[in-house]
């Protein structure tokens, strides 16, 4: 199956979320109309006469209720645009299996281009063997919703299955295909090992999943199991093989998907009395994430994207100490919900306030925010304040308020929490790179022209702004950049990661930059891509390195390396830089172990010699999308990638290791970056034009190294140096 919904049923428990805050338009406004129509499909299914009333549970019903209730009084939805399958409606509108099939076909059948599409399931999950062909499930077993008459395989006269993962992957699919919106919601769990609490929980809770053993047989469990394994030991023989887990991107179709889960892999969805936190047995049930999903978008003042509607619930989640938070996979997170308009950036940089009442923004050294970074917070009232950075990680950094530009500093205490933050000043301190202008000469004696000296001026004056990303070299050292000036045109040289000093001028050029008013924007992208390459390599130098902490710790992280030889054969482990020599065709395999007791958001790219950068695990469209790229604990991911040689010499891998923090899977694929263009200097000698007006623009990225070696891991980084020769391999 496509791999975006292996979460989506993996009891609708798995799954993945997005974000949140508030914004633009007034308060219950009625949304932009799209072109087409809204249209919603409800199913909570409390009932389940076949498996007893051990199984019945009270709250989906009431779920339907609230969606029903808040689909037409905050969306403008018509009675006649919901349909709701409860116990409670006759034969034809209860949460029977044909009713559920019937009532998507129908939804696929009607939906054309535009329409947003609500769908919610509500009720318990499950697994199955699965039954696709080839299988392609790890352990075997689909995950499953369960309608209200499933019945168990024991009886396979009489079986009525659930619906499969599979299913709705294509519900869900023909209906984007038709070019309609959909947001899914599934508020339901599973988990193999555990048994669903009883009524007389004295935490007064329900779990919202039903054991694979009592719709199935223990033996075809077991079955399936094993021919899951027997396939993934085949696919391990095959060093053309690609990674035994997918990684999770949404297909390419016209229409879009949300997808909410309540709860990530291996845990559980409660039910229990609402609302928190004084609940007595009395008050009605809700699922949590039925309930807090209805409790933001009843609150919000403006309309929220899906990004920001997860991340409102998942703080919801924090103030009732209710977790694990839930999960969102999106092939826009920045959509206004259930409505057409795209919100781009609008909550990308949030201010919260932890625990203990410190402010923290949740962007960090890779993306540039840098310590002494200034940023203006807005609030929903008119009061707007400015913090700095006073310290950072790559995903992460805590700031303090402060002064700028002559405004008052706002109190701590005034911040609203959550806020919307925009970067105004960027300091890069040491993450400048240096530069050196350098005369390109037809004759060793030849006089430096006018340009020379006017760039190397330029370079001066402009290392004096706080947001440059350039210094001038000293005269003892060995630049990063070298600008050689010729007579219509500039090039530059780079200094390899790591490069002996002697080694400095042997490197590939790079441009041509046309001495005239074009050559700022394009010298300023390539030596920001300098930069980022540069500051990267020595973030990973210096953060606390992955290894394979078990017990009691959180962090935990194995990376085994490998290379197989172009034209097939054995995997064989790359120990040190004297193994990692690769041509074109070698496949280099990463297994990413999860050692650690808390789960694990993991990144992998590769900066090859031209400073390109490009996302192996997630790729950027599947980490855009809102891919779920976290490894459990106990749990492995592999990711191959394969060599080529249009680019030779040293080259790098990183991979990155954060803690998980719902709603969103970190990753950097944000980083991805275009390779430097190789210039012909021969074509660059000889007289000079007037130089560039200005050369750098305001804002470049970068990154610092930072180490915590006082607290424990939170993220790691390591780097994997590889060389790459031309075919055949030379010496």
């Amino acid at each position: 199956m496509n791999s975006h919904l292996r979460l989506v049923v993996a009891c609708f428990c798995f799954g993945w979320m997005c974000a949140a805050s508030a914004q633009e338009a007034g308060l219950h406004t009625k949304p932009e109309q799209t072109q087409g129509r809204r249209r919603a499909l409800l199913v909570g299914c409390t009932e389940y006469p076949t498996l007893g009333p051990k199984f019945a549970l009270q709250g989906p019903a009431n779920d339907v209720e609230l969606f029903d209730r808040l689909l037409r009084e905050r969306f403008q939805f018509g009675e006649a645009d919901i349909v709701r399958l409860v116990h409670v409606n006759a034969l034809e509108g209860r949460p029977l299996r044909a009713n559920i099939v019937k009532a998507m076909e129908r939804l696929i059948a009607e939906a054309r281009a535009g329409d947003e599409i609500l769908i919610l399931f509500s009720g318990h999950g499950s697994q199955q063997p699965d039954e696709a062909s080839g299988g392609d499930e790890a352990d075997g077993l689909d995950e499953v919703f369960l309608p209200e008459d499933v019945r168990s395989q024991a009886s396979p006269e009489a079986r009525v299955a659930g619906i499969s993962d599979d299913e709705i992957e294509r519900w869900l699919t023909a209906l984007r295909e038709r070019g309609a919106f959909v947001f899914f919601i599934a508020d339901a769990c599973h988990s193999g090992t555990m048994s669903r609490s009883s009524e007389e929980s004295e935490s007064n809770e329900t779990f919202r999943f039903v054991p694979a053993d009592v719709l199935t047989p223990t033996k075809v469990l077991q079955d399936a199991a094993l021919h899951a394994q027997q396939r993934a030991d085949r696919s391990e023989s095959k060093p053309e093989g690609a990674s035994s887990v997918a990684s999770l991107t949404m297909p390419t179709t016209v229409g879009g998907l949300a997808a909410l889960y309540a709860v990530p892999p291996q845990a559980l969805e409660r039910e229990h009395p609402m609302p928190p936190p004084r609940n007595g047995r009395n008050d009605p049930r809700y699922g949590r994430l039925s309930y807090a999903l209805n409790q933001v978008l009843l609150r919000a003042e403006r309309p929220l994207t899906y990004r920001e509607l997860a991340q409102q619930i998942t703080w919801q989640y924090r103030c009732w100490n209710w977790f694990p938070g839930p999960l969102l996979e999106a092939s826009s997170v920045d959509r206004e919900v259930l409505n057409k308009r795209e919100w781009h950036a609008r909550s990308a940089l949030m201010l919260t306030r932890s625990v203990d009442g410190t402010l923290m923004v949740d962007q960090g050294l890779a993306h540039g925010l840098t310590i002494g970074s200034v940023l203006k917070v807005f609030g929903t009232n008119a009061e707007t304040g400015f913090v700095r950075v006073t310290s950072a990680t790559p995903f992460s950094a805590i700031v303090e308020p402060t002064t700028f530009e002559g405004s008052a500093t706002l109190p701590a205490e005034k911040f609203e929490s959550p806020s919307r933050c925009e970067v105004v000043e960027v300091d890069y301190g040491q993450l400048r790179v240096s530069v050196r202008v350098r005369q390109l000469r037809e004759k060793p004696d030849s006089k430096p022209s006018q340009s020379f000296a006017q760039v190397q001026e330029f370079i001066v004056e402009t290392s004096r702004r706080k947001d440059s990303i350039v210094r001038p070299a000293a005269m003892d050292e060995v630049e990063d950049v070298t600008l050689l000036v010729g007579e219509n045109a500039m090039a530059l040289r780079r200094r390899g990661p790591d490069e002996e000093p002697s080694a400095a001028m042997t490197q590939e050029s790079f441009g041509p930059y046309p001495l005239d008013d074009e050559l700022s924007a394009a010298l300023a992208r390539d030596l920001r891509q300098i930069a980022l390459v540069r500051n990267l390599l020595r973030l990973a130098d210096n953060a606390p390195q992955p290894d394979a902490r078990e017990g009691k710790s959180p962090f935990g992280l194995k990376i085994q390396v490998e290379r197989a030889s172009v034209g097939g054969g054995d995997w064989t482990a790359v120990d040190d830089v004297a193994d990692a020599r690769f041509t074109n065709g070698d496949l280099l395999r990463l297994r990413l172990q999860n050692t650690g007791l808390a789960p694990l958001d993991a990144t992998v790219v590769y900066i090859d010699s031209r400073c390109k950068i490009q996302n192996q695990y997630p790729t950027l469209r599947a980490a855009q999308a809102g891919t779920y790229n976290t490894i459990e604990p106990r749990k492995s991911h592999e990711v191959v990638i394969k060599i080529n040689d249009g680019t030779i010499g040293w080259e790098d891998v990183l991979v990155f290791a954060v803690l998980h923090a719902p709603p969103i899977s970190a990753h950097f694929a944000f980083l991805e970056q275009p390779g430097l263009t190789p210039a012909d200097l021969r074509t660059m000698r000889g007289g000079a034009r007037s130089p560039l007006d200005e050369l750098l623009a305001a804002a470049l990225g970068g990154a610092r190294a930072a180490s915590r070696k006082d607290r424990p891991p939170t993220f790691a980084v390591r780097r994997i140096p590889i060389e790459v020769f031309k075919s055949p391999r030379q010496p």
